[in-house]
Parts: structure tokens; sequence; C-alpha cells
């Protein structure tokens, strides 16, 4: 009696349904991986905006409610001049600068934009609200810090 040979090995479809089956699989891993790699500098980006709407909105809080020059509130003609919360709501999409007015190293693709406005008193305090909006156009991050200036004096 001849015993029959079992066969060892895959069939040329099974070959074939394994290669289109992990190709998928690698397709979509990549196109994750893709996905993140593309989005790892987000992290990064937002921070730098937290910290520039930071820097903003410390040196406008120290300045004083009203004008100290007294009289109707005038925008000083540059940045380095500005004495009182007012003058900075003229800062509408600009590139980060530092207080005397020189461009930030490195922070050409953010601008700035700062709004005053005076709500209605709910404490019987006059108060100013300001909003710091920072945006980095490229990653379309936009990150807006508020804060209150009141015309408190001790």
């Amino acid at each position: 009696m001849v015993q029959a040979r079992q066969q060892c090995g895959f069939t040329l479809v099974e070959l074939v349904l394994s290669i289109m089956v992990i190709g998928i699989a690698l397709a979509g891993l990549v196109s994750v991986m893709n996905l993140t790699v593309f989005r790892s500098a987000d992290p990064m980006l937002t921070e730098q905006a937290v910290a520039i709407a930071e820097a903003y909105m410390e040196e406008i809080l120290v300045k004083d409610y009203n004008d100290p020059d007294g009289g109707a509130n005038v925008v000083e003609a540059s940045r380095d001049l500005y004495d009182c919360v007012d003058d900075y709501a003229v800062i509408t999409g600009e590139v980060p600068t530092d207080q005397d007015g020189n461009a930030m190293a490195g922070l050409g693709t953010y601008s700035v934009a700062v709004a005053v406005q005076a709500p209605a008193a709910v404490t019987g305090e006059a108060m100013k609200h300001v909003a710091v909006t920072v945006s980095h156009a490229g990653a379309g991050i936009s990150y807006t810090l508020h804060g209150y200036k009141s015309d408190w004096t001790p």
C-alpha cells in the first residue's frame, strides 16, 4: 500500500490574502503614526502661546486703571509709553514684542491681540476686563487669557 504524502506550505491564494491583510494593517498603522508625528509639536506651541499671553497680561495688569496723565484717555505713541490698561486695546494681530517694541526672536509665527472692555459693575467697583489672545497661524492654535483690573486704591 502506498501512503499519501502530506503537503507542506501555503497555497498562492493564502499567500496573497495574508499579504493583503498585512498591507492594510500597515497602512492604518502608518496613517496613525503620521498624524501623531504631525501633531507632536502642538503641546510646545500651546505652551509658548500661554507664556506669551501671560507675559502680556502681567505687563498690562501692573499699569494704572485710568490714564495717570489725567483727562481723556489718549493712546500713547509706542508701547514703551503705555501707562494705563486702555492703551493696550490697540494691539490687534501683531507679532509678539517686548515692552520696548522689539520683536521676540523665534516667535514670528504668533500673533497677539488685546481687548479691553469695561463691563457693568457687579460688585460696585469699576473694573476692566482684559483679554489677551495669542494665535499661531501654522498650527491653528489660539489661546485667550482673561484678567480683570479694578479701580481700587488702598
